[in-house]
């Protein structure tokens, strides 16, 4: 087997064998879904398988324990962990065949139960006859493209006569981003106007699920109690990724709110300094004004004094003029005086 691998491979595969890890994840990529089955099922740690190097090589960067393995080809004794889990991982095999001989080594390592996610692809011819198709229904990497009917025979032709199938993440509408034109180019991821163009708006007439939860219970040595509280778990996840929409819907509400209040808070600030302002202005006015009267009051008083002045002179005048004229006559009377006295 190649050694693009942990660098502690050999530890790590004893350890497995020594019954250090509660489960084993098949297709474990980056490592994040080992982290997220830790999570979900509380049942202690588990390490991952991956015939990816690149894969493995960045799940080990990311401090997961990661072993290049191919489980079709290693040999494990029975029993080996409680459970394994497969998540995303079955649809990217080149074929049912292939998915069949894996499931059944899993189901020889485990002890307990096996855990597969599985993306849904049973609605194509549905929403084709839409117009419209789930964006992952024809990426390239998917090659095993598996329905619920697919596992059922392969579960039977394998004994696994208890198993539970839990459908996931409904989807209402066209207007859920998966949801592309049935004409946008493979390997569509999400709806993008620009690319895909226009789509039109569809209520489906029956449930249209993301993706698949399947359990299947490998021996009654697992209690009832115990198989129910595994099952549990997917509405658990659920119920806490509702939570935590909806926590992130408040938190964005509240943060939207405080950006407003911020807004508000400013435009208060520039509205009481703009009154300032103004009121300084209306005090500046009120000071000018106060000026001009004064001002105005010191002209009509001044012009006031000059027309009392311009009166009196003109009555001055006037006297002057009367006195010349008394006087005129008085000259004029003289001569006669005296020619009458001679």
């Amino acid at each position: 087997m190649p050694h693009a691998t942990h660098p502690d491979h050999d530890r790590l595969l004893q350890e497995l064998q020594s019954g250090a890890f509660s489960f084993v994840d098949l297709g474990c990529g980056t490592g994040e879904s080992i982290s997220h089955c830790e999570k979900q099922f509380g049942l202690g740690k588990g390490i991952g398988f991956d015939v990816n190097p690149e894969k493995i090589k960045k799940a080990i960067e990311n401090n997961y324990p990661a072993i290049f393995a191919n489980v079709t080809k290693e040999s494990f004794d029975g029993g080996l962990v409680r459970f394994c889990t497969m998540m995303d991982f079955l649809e990217h095999l080149p074929s049912e065949d292939l998915a069949k001989e894996i499931l059944h080594r899993a189901g020889g390592i485990a002890s307990d139960f096996l855990f597969i996610r599985h993306p849904s692809f049973e609605d194509i011819d549905y929403l084709a006859g839409l117009g419209l198709k789930l964006g992952w229904t024809d990426w390239s990497v998917h090659t095993n493209m598996m329905l619920m009917e697919d596992f059922h025979r392969v579960f039977e032709s394998l004994g696994f006569a208890d198993y539970c199938i839990i459908p996931r993440k409904q989807i209402l509408s066209s207007a859920h981003p998966s949801i592309v034109p049935a004409d946008a180019p493979s390997n569509a991821v999400t709806y993008d106007s620009q690319t895909h163009g226009p789509k039109k708006t569809v209520y489906f007439s029956r449930p249209v699920w993301t993706q698949f939860d399947i359990y299947v219970r490998l021996s009654d040595s697992l209690s009832v109690q115990d198989w129910s509280a595994v099952l549990r778990t997917s509405h658990v996840e659920d119920i806490n990724r509702e939570l935590l929409s909806c926590l992130e819907r408040e938190v964005s509400k509240r943060r939207k709110f405080e950006a407003n209040l911020i807004e508000e808070t400013k435009k208060r600030r520039q509205l009481q300094e703009d009154l300032e302002i103004i009121t300084e202005k209306q005090r500046e006015l009120k000071k000018l004004s106060e000026q001009l009267a004064e001002e105005r009051q010191g002209f009509e008083d001044e012009t006031h004094d000059e027309h009392s002045d311009y009166r009196e002179i003109n009555h001055q005048l006037e006297i002057e003029k009367q006195r010349s004229h008394l006087l005129e006559q008085e000259l004029n009377l003289r001569p006669l005086s005296r020619l009458s006295k001679g």
